[in-house]
């Protein structure tokens, strides 16, 4: 979100589409966004491995940890795919502009607003996983969750009103909701330089 929010100079200008670095995701993001794809071939197979039961004594607190852990990395890995498929719905809907398809735009700007819904929906799904885990009681797990709650859930949320903000821009609806640039790009003590456009309320 830092580099693809159009306040960090080597972004570029958000209402004119996202950086180029992010075009490289675009096999990886379109390959796995299709309907029904795993994240990978193994993930229905670890799963059936890790729900077996085949432990040895003793050894069953173990397997639910570890299932627990699995279980929320692919939760997270689903909002990281939505993400990334918004930023290259995101993209398409600027180069349908350049190619003056204005169909197109307003329809791949529909898909980037659904997907960063997604994603939206998705983070909150994986930070209800967490707190509903029997080990959330856990000291690392509480922090984990904290932190989670920081850098993915609040940035997401805020995030989501920008794009929604450039959408409704380009429908020719109002795109003025405030967006909190400070949950999204936190300035840390010893970033350099701390770019106070960052921190700025729009």
């Amino acid at each position: 979100m830092r580099e693809g929010n159009g306040r960090n100079p080597a972004a570029g200008n958000s209402f004119d589409g996202v950086a180029p670095w992010l075009r490289r995701l675009d096999p990886w993001a379109r390959r796995s966004m299709q309907p029904g794809k795993s994240l990978s071939p193994s993930e229905e197979s670890l799963r059936r491995r890790l729900s077996s039961g085949q432990v040895s004594p003793g050894a069953q607190h173990e397997l639910e940890y570890l299932i627990f852990k699995t279980e929320t990395y692919i939760s997270h890995l689903q909002t990281i795919r939505a993400f990334l498929g918004g930023f290259i719905a995101y993209d398409a809907a600027f180069r349908a502009k350049q190619k003056k398809d204005e169909k197109q735009m307003l329809d791949q700007f529909d898909m980037c607003e659904f997907l960063f819904s997604e994603t939206r929906d998705q983070v909150l799904k994986t930070v209800k996983q967490l707190a509903a885990s029997a080990f959330v009681e856990d000291p690392t797990e509480k922090y984990l969750l904290f932190r989670y709650n920081v850098r993915f859930v609040l940035p997401i949320e805020q995030f989501g009103k920008f794009i929604k903000n450039v959408v409704n821009f380009h429908h020719g609806q109002p795109y003025w909701e405030r967006v909190d640039w400070g949950l999204i790009a936190p300035c840390r003590t010893g970033d350099r330089p701390c770019d106070a456009r960052l921190r700025r309320e729009v």
